[in-house]
């Protein structure tokens, strides 16, 4: 079994307890019985060789879902996007925006909705 955690230094800096977390599950992982692989020694070189190459596009789950490396945005980010389009074109032009995804606030945006706000924010800009 190979498990991949990516983690970005973003996450890290907003849950710090991450690592402790990351390391209970391999203390966990690590008291499991591990049956003998009857994969060839050579096939799971070749295997680890690939699995070590980085993707800077996507990288895949145990599950084989793609998941995407797209950046992940904080309310904070959008906030200060949205404040940078109330500066420089007044506050009309930010709620402009908001309207267009159904809120009249930053904070009811979705967590869903940030990256596509920010976008929507810079396009004016």
């Amino acid at each position: 079994m190979e498990i991949v955690i990516t983690i970005n230094e973003k996450d890290l800096m907003n849950h710090p307890d991450v690592v402790d977390v990351l390391k209970g599950l391999a203390n966990q992982l690590s008291d499991k019985k591990v049956e003998k692989s009857n994969v060839p020694i050579t096939q799971q070189k070749q295997e680890k060789q690939i699995a070590e190459q980085p993707s800077q596009e996507t990288t895949t789950n145990e599950n084989a879902e793609v998941v995407d490396n797209a950046p992940t945005y904080t309310l904070e980010d959008v906030r200060a996007e949205f404040a940078k389009v109330g500066k420089k074109l007044g506050a009309a032009a930010a709620k402009k925006i908001l309207g267009d995804f159904g809120v009249n606030k930053v904070t009811e945006l979705a967590v869903e909705q940030y990256a596509d706000a920010i976008t929507a924010a810079k396009a004016v800009m």
